[in-house]
């Protein structure tokens, strides 16, 4: 936000909700990591933030994001009640909310359901044990996995084709909430 010249406070407001869960991205990015995806998980009951961004503050996730831009990874979907339920601290529920869901996918647990995202530096030590390829482009260690992608966008496509290659990929369940 900094970046883009706001310096508007961006509220975030602890909500429970009911229908998604937090994956991970079928997707190395070229920041050095390997990001959180929501997916659809209607049984699921989690404690996640939802943000409320002003029109420029808006703007500038959608850029952040490749939103509308063809070419980015994300695609901002609308989630509506009663698919999703979101119910704010104070009891109230909100009608829906706004979701980036990942152009690439989610990576899957290995029957073909999203795996959950267990914080970056498991994650990555988790998926560098499960794939020797990976750990041939990326190194051994999550530090290591880091530094090796921040310093080169090819490799980090390269990962994530990789993904691809291992059949590692699936859906989150959300493509079908994007309005194109």
């Amino acid at each position: 936000m900094a970046a883009s010249g706001i310096a508007s406070p961006v509220p975030m407001v602890k909500a429970r909700v009911t229908g998604v869960d937090v994956g991970v991205s079928a997707h190395v990015s070229r920041m050095g990591y390997v990001s959180a995806s929501p997916f659809h998980a209607p049984a699921t009951v989690r404690e996640l933030f939802v943000i409320w961004l002003d029109e420029r503050q808006l703007a500038v996730i959608d850029d952040s994001e490749g939103v509308p831009v063809p070419m980015g990874n994300y695609d901002r979907a609308w989630l509506p009640a009663p698919n999703v339920r979101i119910e704010l601290e104070n009891g109230a529920r909100l009608p829906g909310a706004y979701v980036y869901v990942h152009r690439h996918g989610v990576l899957h647990n290995g029957a073909d359901a999203p795996r959950r995202h267990p914080g970056e530096r498991a994650l990555l030590t988790e998926l560098l044990v499960e794939s020797a390829r990976l750990r041939e482009l990326f190194g051994d260690t999550p530090e290591q996995f880091c530094a090796r992608a921040r310093a080169n966008p090819r490799l980090c496509a390269r990962g994530t084709q990789l993904f691809v290659e291992e059949e590692r990929v699936t859906t989150s369940g959300l493509e079908g909430y994007v309005r194109r």
